[in-house]
């Protein structure tokens, strides 16, 4: 599996279990339903927002989706399209990490968008691969922009910054983050990728449209699924190899090069984690998180609000 992770899985499964029964159209949160792998003290804002759960026919297969949206919203929104690793679902992402964005989400009067890949997986950039959604290759670009467009439709007319619509994602997530800001730069402002170098040149399917990206990578330096140094992604299950990447500085650099961005420069950060900036018009920053693996890094470095800081900074 391309995302080892250190929640449980029976726990995983449990909470994919529940979850359904909360997914009624527009359900009101009252609180912060309480998950092992949330810190005690980090989500002490209690969330009024609701989280509605939604269908589309696309490629002819219905493609499903959640959003959560704060009860407050000055003006139109950004919005975060948060794709999950292959081998999870909207829901198991939502549970790992979902509750520190719905958090931002309503102090900032941003909306989550979280899709669900076809049998678990995307049609993203890489050549290799060998599961469903690439096999059938299904339009994930367009399924998201119907999540953003049908964001607007509920919210109404201009409830949407259609200047602010970032595209995030986790291992594989990242890698359809990659795909959206390559082949939807009309759509999509800005990028955030996470457990996932771009593919080697020989490994690359996109079409380029060869235009600027705010990008931010956050790579584990000790990761055995996604090597920062470059090199072939092996999984275990369905998908076998999926090819090879780039090291992380070498992708990160190669955003910025198209990005015409400013030499590599070191930035201050936490203990134990090496921040490299490309600054400019469409910015370009690498972190690299020693001891972290194959994860969404939450305690030395802690991921969503680094993704929401630059984001937030990149597109205004």
């Amino acid at each position: 599996m391309d995302d080892a992770r250190r929640r449980p899985r029976a726990l995983a499964a449990l909470t994919a279990s529940l979850t359904p029964v909360l997914l009624t159209a527009c359900t009101t949160l009252s609180g912060i339903t309480s998950q092992p792998q949330i810190s005690p003290g980090i989500n002490e804002v209690a969330r009024q927002g609701s989280l509605s759960s939604h269908t589309t026919s696309l490629d002819g297969l219905d493609r499903t989706w959640m959003t959560y949206v704060p009860a407050k919203l000055d003006g139109p929104a950004a919005v975060i399209v948060l794709f999950h690793g292959s081998g999870d679902t909207a829901q198991g992402i939502r549970a790992w990490v979902g509750s520190y964005f719905e958090r931002i989400a309503d102090e900032n009067g941003v909306v989550i968008a979280y899709p669900d890949g076809h049998e678990y997986n995307w049609n993203e950039c890489r050549r290799e691969g060998s599961w469903a959604a690439k096999k059938q290759q299904l339009d994930d670009v367009g399924f998201a922009r119907t999540i953003v467009d049908r964001l607007e439709t509920d919210l109404g007319h201009g409830s949407v910054d259609r200047d602010r619509v970032f595209a995030a994602g986790y291992s594989s997530g990242g890698h359809m983050a990659m795909r959206m800001g390559r082949e939807a730069d009309d759509l999509v402002s800005a990028i955030a990728v996470v457990a996932a170098n771009p593919p080697a040149p020989d490994n690359q399917i996109c079409d380029d449209q060869d235009s600027p990206m705010p990008a931010l990578f956050i790579q584990g330096m000790q990761d055995n699924v996604n090597p920062f140094e470059g090199g072939e992604v092996r999984v275990f299950g369905p998908g076998g190899s999926r090819g090879h990447v780039m090291s992380a500085a070498a992708g990160a650099q190669w955003y910025a090069d198209v990005n015409h961005a400013g030499l590599p420069a070191p930035v201050a950060g936490p203990d134990r984690v090496q921040i490299t900036e490309w600054a400019g018009e469409h910015p370009v920053r690498l972190v690299a998180v020693e001891n972290e693996a194959h994860n969404f890094p939450l305690a030395s470095f802690h991921a969503p609000n680094a993704i929401w800081e630059f984001l937030d900074e990149a597109v205004r």
